[in-house]
């Protein structure tokens, strides 16, 4: 009958949906934040590499663009050793031309990273507040429903160990 503070059943199913529910949601959402935590924190640090200020550590961040124009830049001057035209006069021009060329391709693909960086950790950090306050909003949420359908049940509860006493008071007096 419910007397005591016991659940009907219709609360009991709903206690164990929300259950189920959170219980779904917290194990597929802790796998996910985790991986999202995880690309979150390279591109960040992707990000703050490139607009740290520091040369060595902006390069790091660019290393396979940049490592491929020095690869271009060396097979073109073991071409031209090959080619036995190395050891002619003109050469050390040649080589000091290819390689001024190969820093300012290598210092265009930095500047041309910075600002997409800035715009992508400006991005990041708004996706990351985002997230945390759709978390907390969905905990508030399932606190409320447990909290309401306990209150139901206390209610129910009271209303029928009333009944219950005005039935017994009727039966002793009846």
């Amino acid at each position: 009958m419910g007397i005591g503070g016991v659940n009907s059943r219709q609360q009991n199913n709903s206690v164990n949906s929300l259950q189920n529910l959170y219980n779904y949601g917290f194990t597929s959402g802790k796998s996910n934040v985790a991986a999202g935590g995880t690309s979150m924190d390279q591109a960040g640090g992707y990000y703050s590499k490139l607009l740290s200020g520091n040369r060595t550590t902006a390069m790091s961040a660019i290393a396979p663009e940049s490592n491929a124009v020095l690869a271009q830049g060396d097979a073109a001057r073991r071409q031209q050793a090959a080619s036995g035209t190395a050891r002619g006069g003109g050469t050390a021009g040649a080589n000091q031309q290819q390689q001024t060329q190969e820093n300012a391709t290598i210092d265009n693909a930095l500047f041309a990273a910075r600002p997409a960086a800035a715009e992508g950790e400006a991005k990041l950090g708004a996706q990351q507040e985002a997230f945390g306050l759709n978390q907390l909003q969905i905990g508030g949420t399932a606190a409320g429903n447990a909290g309401e359908i306990a209150t139901k049940a206390r209610s129910q509860a009271a209303q029928e160990q009333a009944s219950a006493i005005t039935a017994g008071i009727g039966l002793i007096f009846g």
